[in-house]
């Protein structure tokens, strides 16, 4: 019985695709500033540019997604990765936004894009973009500003990630344990 379930739990994690998408979630910190979560990875098909991100084009999009602002936005807090299988990793300094040219969060360095390059990013932060200035929506694309990839760019903008509260997960663990121990009561 073991081996027959390591076997099927073998074949589930080789049959799982090893990229997943590109994803940024944007949403208003409370104070009128952006809290942008970022995770995922892609292969390059196409293209070859040395940017200092992984760029998005505003027009890659059917919609705009983003309106009124130009320039670097200091992050607030937190920290974020952009990589290359390519060129290696850098730590994301600021957000660069232009609605007529593009959006990313950038680091120090050149991330090379090139056909054959895994790109790579992680992140949570929150960054002085006014969160007013993007359009809410979910926008989806697989042509990035310098070439194309193998999977999806994801941008959702106005659904923060839900978050369980510290008291909603004190009440569940308090419910869990008046389970157990009523169960163990009656045994």
């Amino acid at each position: 019985m073991k081996r027959t379930f390591f076997v099927a739990l073998a074949a589930l994690l080789f049959s799982v695709n090893s990229h997943a998408n590109l994803v940024m979630n944007i949403s208003d910190d409370g104070f009128g500033n952006s809290h942008m979560v970022f995770s995922g990875s892609a292969t390059v098909l196409s293209g070859s540019q040395a940017p200092n991100s992984i760029w998005v084009d505003n027009s890659n999009f059917s919609s705009n997604f983003m309106s009124g602002f130009s320039g670097g936005q200091a992050i607030l807090s937190g920290t974020g990765t952009v990589c290359s299988s390519l060129s290696g990793c850098g730590s994301v300094f600021d957000v660069y936004e232009d609605a007529g040219f593009g959006f990313a969060p950038r680091v120090g360095q050149s991330i090379l894009h090139s056909p054959g390059a895994i790109l790579s990013w992680s992140g949570d932060i929150i960054a002085a973009t006014p969160f007013a200035n993007f359009i809410q929506g979910t926008y989806t694309t697989s042509t990035l500003m310098f070439g194309t990839i193998d999977s999806s760019y994801i941008l959702t903008i106005g659904q923060p990630q839900n978050v369980p509260e510290p008291i909603s997960l004190a009440l569940f663990g308090i419910g869990l344990a008046g389970v157990g121990f009523s169960r163990r009561k009656k045994a």
